[in-house]
């Protein structure tokens, strides 16, 4: 006899019957653990895996089939695909949030935005409420996000409200040395209105006067356009024109007197 056979016959009832359910390995019950739970310490995701759920569907069909005519093993495969699909979606969603997360920290290290951490504030804090199903490695990762971000918020808000504090400490030091600065510029500023009033009054009764001046002017040129004194003239100023000779108009004359008739 091998020294095997005898070392087997040595064992107990009870020794033969666990390394059977070992089967005959040292590790073969966690190896038959890892088989049913599909947890087998390899990192899969920021979520559970639903290997388990999905085997035990899967026990559960192969023993439903011969009582069910199949239609119990249908429908505990489709509630294992719809397991396994549920678990995708969130996965990838949970991707993608990370990244955001990571990306927003960059950025906030690049441009010093407040608004890059209460993103990674809220986002990270949202994943944490709404997500049940995210493993314990995950849920450490998003609860440091959450935490690097809220710590440096807490900085710059901090900083923030100190330099409003001495924004306020100065303009109660100006407001001391100069108490009457208030209303000095109050006075300064109807002045300014004022002044802005009376030039829009000039600039409204300098239209009116070149109105009326468009007016006088049209008027004498209508009643002396049937003179022949003024077609003359303007014959005359018309050949000097192109001859380029710089000469007066003749007509200033003529109209002067016209609208001096027309307004006497």
């Amino acid at each position: 006899m091998s020294e095997n056979g005898k070392v087997e016959g040595k064992k107990s009832i009870g020794t033969r019957v666990r390394d059977w359910f070992n089967g005959g390995d040292p590790d073969g019950r966690a190896k038959l653990r890892a088989w049913a739970t599909g947890d087998d310490g390899r990192w899969r995701g920021y979520t559970h895996s639903m290997g388990k759920y999905v085997t035990w569907l899967m026990v559960i069909a192969c023993v439903l089939y011969p009582f069910t005519r199949g239609i119990g093993s249908i429908l505990a495969l489709i509630v294992a695909i719809f397991l396994m699909g549920g678990r995708a979606l969130i996965e990838r969603q949970v991707r993608r949030d990370v990244s955001d997360l990571e990306e927003a920290k960059r950025q906030w290290g690049l441009t010093r935005n407040p608004e890059y951490l209460r993103f990674m504030t809220l986002r990270a804090e949202g994943l944490l409420e709404d997500n049940k199903i995210l493993t314990p490695d995950s849920r450490s990762l998003l609860q440091g996000y959450a935490q690097w971000a809220h710590e440096r918020l807490e900085r710059e808000d901090k900083k923030q409200a100190k330099k409003a504090r001495k924004a306020e400490k100065r303009a109660k030091a100006l407001a001391k040395k100069l108490p009457a600065l208030r209303e000095r510029l109050d006075v300064a500023e109807a002045r300014l209105i004022m002044i802005e009033a009376r030039a829009e009054e000039e600039v409204e009764l300098i239209d009116r006067i070149v109105e009326d001046a468009k007016e006088a002017y049209l008027t004498a040129f209508i009643q002396a356009a049937g003179d022949p004194e003024v077609t003359s003239a303007m014959e005359q100023r018309l050949d000097a024109i192109e001859g380029g000779r710089p000469t007066a108009s003749p007509l200033r004359p003529r109209l002067r007197t016209v609208g001096g008739e027309g307004e006497a």
